[in-house]
């Protein structure tokens, strides 16, 4: 028990001192040792845990994106649209928690927003986009990546400004859009 918890806190530092690195420069100008240096441990602990930096900054992302989707899904996808805009609330409120790595990691890491997308895509998946429901599923999927991107970025750009619009206003910013331009069965989600 005792190993386990020294094991989580090397792999703690080091990937705090990864993010701390990042927010000053990018991954290819850090080198093993400086991150050892920063996260006061030795390189045989860097290397006991992860095989190069990338390993490391794949780890940071994948702990990060778990964070966020406990928050968002609850451990279920959403069923209906209050589920759907509690959802929402809850990715604006993680993200707003968890800005700065959020923000380093999408100007840091080459494979971050991809996997914010596909978590993003997973938040609509089973809802039949209402009034493209008779359309082929080449315009659905284009409507869905649409409004998955749009959310994505809009909400990236929303974690950027100083000051912060006020994150209802971003809330309802998207809910608004999806609500009449993007949702299921047609009718009123209210």
């Amino acid at each position: 028990m005792a190993k386990d918890r020294r094991v989580q806190y090397s792999k703690l530092r080091l990937q705090q001192a990864l993010v701390s690195l990042l927010d000053k420069k990018p991954v290819g100008s850090i080198d093993v040792t400086e991150l050892c240096r920063a996260a006061e441990v030795s390189r045989s602990t860097f290397y006991a845990h992860y095989t190069n930096l990338c390993d490391c900054l794949a780890e940071v992302e994948r702990t990060f994106l778990d964070r966020i989707n406990q928050g968002i899904f609850c451990a279920q996808a959403p069923r209906d649209w209050p589920e759907f805009a509690g959802n929402i609330h809850r990715m604006l409120e993680v993200l707003q928690r968890e800005r700065e790595i959020f923000l380093t990691l999408c100007r840091n890491s080459d494979t971050f927003m991809d996997q914010m997308l596909a978590g993003a895509s997973q938040m609509f998946s089973g809802y039949d986009p209402g009034r493209l429901a008779d359309q082929s599923p080449g315009l659905r999927d284009c409507a869905l990546n649409f409004v998955v991107y749009g959310m994505t970025y809009t909400v990236r750009r929303w974690l950027e400004q100083e000051p912060q619009i006020p994150r209802q206003a971003v809330a309802e910013l998207i809910l608004g859009f999806i609500k009449d331009g993007y949702w299921y069965e047609g009718s009123d989600p209210t």
